[in-house]
Order: C-alpha cells, then structure tokens, then sequence
C-alpha cells in the first residue's frame, strides 16, 4: 500500500541541546513514510553539527540553513521544500511520541480527514507532568479557537498532523513574534476541516527556562498586536464576544505575570536570599574600600 508522505518540520534556533531528542523522537517512528525538514534559522549553537550527522544517519532528514528570520518564517520556508501530503510542525525543543504516524495510519491512509489532533504532556527536569490545559473535542472549532485560546485552552502546534492543501497559501504570519500558532490555527479552522481527535498522549512540550511563553512582555506585546490582525475573521454579530474574551485574555495574562511577581517578592523575603543579600552588601563594601584606598595612596 501506498502510505501518504508526512514532513516534518523542525525549525532551530539556540537550542541545539535538545536536537538529538527531538530528532530521535522522528528517527523511531514506526510509520515510516516520512521526510524531516530541519531549518537552521540563523542559529550560532551546534544545530548544523548536530542536523548534518542526522543526514548521514538517514536521508529521509534534509537539512537547510537561512538567515535568521524567526519562527514563522523558517515554519514557511520548510512548507515550501516539500509536497508531502500531510504537515507536522515541531520546535526543536519538543518531541513526540515513536507510535504517533503508525497511531493514525488509518486515517493517514483514507485521507478524509484534514487534522489528526492527540493530546500532551509536559516534560521539564527528565520528568513528565500533565498538561497545561486539558483538551476537549468541543475545543476544535473556529468559534472555540477564536474566542476562548488561551482561556479555557490553548493547542501546542505539534499535537497536530495538517493537510497540507488545507494550510494558507500564507502559512504563518512573520510580523508576529509570539502568538502567531493562534492565527494559523484560526486560519487553518476558518475552512471547517474534518477533525479526528484522539485523547492519548503522543506529543509532549518542553519546559525550560528559555521557553518563549516564559516571557509574558513579549506575550503581552503580540497579544496586543494580534487583535489587529483577527478583525477581518470576526463577524459583526461576534463582536461583541470577541471583545469580552480579548479582555479575558488580557486578565489572565496579568494574573499570570502577577504571580510571577508575588513569587519573585517571596525569594527576595526568604532567610536564604537576605543572608546572600548580605554577604554581597559587604563584598561590595570591602570592594569600593579597596578602591578609594587605592586611589588616596596614588
């Protein structure tokens, strides 16, 4: 049987350290009619070192380099170097599941359905935690991703396998620096695909402390910027709706920068950080006495 192709594709940027697990995680697959499109975005770390020695290893891993561009357009250049039939996104610093393709084979197979979604887990320290919200079937419409991402849910862009006509012809917006998985999956949900949802873990998202959602300014900033763009996909009687939820959202991403503060405030009030606190007061003491004394003697 003829098994439609999936590519996978990996953009790297400065985080070359969890390369090999992720590429690993593509390598044991047990379907295996797969291509994986590792774009080096620029990167300065070991990415190329690391993504040559996967070619060598097998030929189904290509490999390009471009300038730095950010995450949406090295997204974009990998969608124009394949015409495979199906589409997976994943960061470099995720990984995925070895029964994942072979899981949906079936569907894979039919090809009548345009998004294979799974759920995931999270994966920080060499341990694995439960998601960060949990994911309902009644989550994938146009009107749920529209009015309650980030509320009540948000999707990690590699829990799904996308048709590949059903993407945009624009793919990913590159004047957003964050928040841009949001309108791709408004976009994507905008044609009301055929969904198949199954709820077993198969993806699994990295935390650490480089992790882009870790910088809520920079998720503030596109959140903002964002509303400018989805003004076109909200339909007047929606409005009203949207508005309420973009004001929710904007809670919830101030409480969440809030908590970051009262526990950055609680570390500074602990007996441990005030005896670092001092010890470092008189350092600088000793230091600036050193100095002035210096100074009178020449």
């Amino acid at each position: 049987m003829n098994t439609p192709k999936i590519a996978i594709i990996i953009p790297c940027y400065l985080q070359s350290e969890y390369l090999d697990t992720c590429l690993d995680s593509i390598y044991k697959q047990k379907y295996d009619n797969w291509e994986c499109i590792i774009i080096n975005d620029g990167s300065p770390d070991k990415t190329g070192e690391i993504a040559q020695n996967w070619t060598l290893k097998d030929s189904r891993f290509k490999y390009y380099e471009k300038e730095n561009g950010g995450l949406s357009s090295a997204r974009n250049y990998g969608l124009q170097k394949t015409q495979a039939e199906y589409i997976q996104f994943l960061d470099c610093d995720d990984f995925i599941h070895p029964d994942k393709f072979e899981h949906f084979a079936n569907e894979l197979n039919t090809g009548s359905h345009d998004i294979l979604l799974s759920n995931f887990q999270m994966y920080a320290n060499n341990k694995y935690s439960p998601a960060f919200c949990e994911l309902k079937e009644h989550h994938f419409s146009y009107n749920a991703i529209l009015l309650q991402w980030d509320i009540d849910f948000s999707i990690p862009i590699h829990c799904a396998i996308f048709k590949k006509r059903f993407i945009s012809a624009g793919g990913f917006n590159t004047e957003l620096k964050a928040k841009e998985d949001w309108l791709f999956w408004i976009q994507f949900f905008e044609n009301r695909p055929k969904v198949v949802w199954k709820d077993d873990v198969f993806n699994y998202y990295r935390l650490h402390q480089s992790s882009m959602t870790r910088d809520r300014l920079l998720m503030m900033e596109n959140t903002k910027k964002i509303n400018q763009f989805l003004v076109k996909y909200i339909k007047e009687d929606q409005l009203e709706d949207f508005m309420s939820a973009t004001h929710e959202r904007y809670m919830v991403l101030l409480k969440s920068m809030n908590d970051e503060i009262l526990s950055l405030k609680k570390s500074f009030e602990s007996p441990n950080f005030k005896k670092v606190s001092r010890v470092f007061k008189q350092y600088i003491k000793r230091r600036w006495r050193k100095i002035t004394n210096s100074h009178s003697t020449a």
